[in-house]
């Protein structure tokens, strides 16, 4: 039985429970979207894999560190999910730090293939100046401001004696 409620048609509990349950699929959304007019363009944005152990523990930014190498195994079936959904062909941009690079090695050897990596130098992370570098557990004596909530700095906070 339907209803209309504010404009809208409403459905009965058992006219929900016929409908099919069919689940869309990745190239149902959006951004997967094989339908999408032509000259559309679409950006994918990755961010670069786990980067070690110690890394992890500094404000690295722009600073060259290495991937995690068990991570780099560990998240392969991540890679490969990532892989079957990337749209082809693709042009491919990375960053000129080592782990951006890297980062998309992996998902191209989980499936996506070979593709040409072109460094684009505006794309490196954020210059963090003399905070480069710096344990984490420094960082607030450094600070002018309070943290965001989800991250170490706030979004105004400027880092000191950043090279351009």
């Amino acid at each position: 039985m339907r209803r209309r409620l504010a404009g809208r048609t409403t459905h009965s509990m058992n006219e929900i429970r016929d409908l099919p349950k069919v689940l869309p699929s990745s190239q149902d959304h959006f951004l997967d979207g094989p339908k999408l007019a032509p000259g559309i363009t679409r950006f994918w944005l990755i961010r670069h894999a786990l980067v070690e152990e110690n890394a992890r523990m500094c404000m690295y930014g722009a600073m060259d560190v290495p991937l995690c190498p068990d991570s780099l195994i560990a998240q392969r079936p991540m890679y490969r999910a990532l892989a079957e959904r990337l749209p082809k062909p693709a042009h491919w941009l990375v960053s000129p730090l080592s782990r951006t690079q890297r980062t998309a090695q992996a998902v191209q050897e989980a499936g996506y293939g070979p593709a040409k990596l072109t460094v684009e130098p505006d794309l490196i992370e954020q210059n963090l100046g003399s905070w480069q570098g710096l344990p984490y557990e420094e960082l607030p004596q450094y600070l002018n401001l309070a943290p965001h909530p989800f991250w170490a700095v706030g979004a105004t906070e400027c880092p000191p004696k950043v090279k351009a």
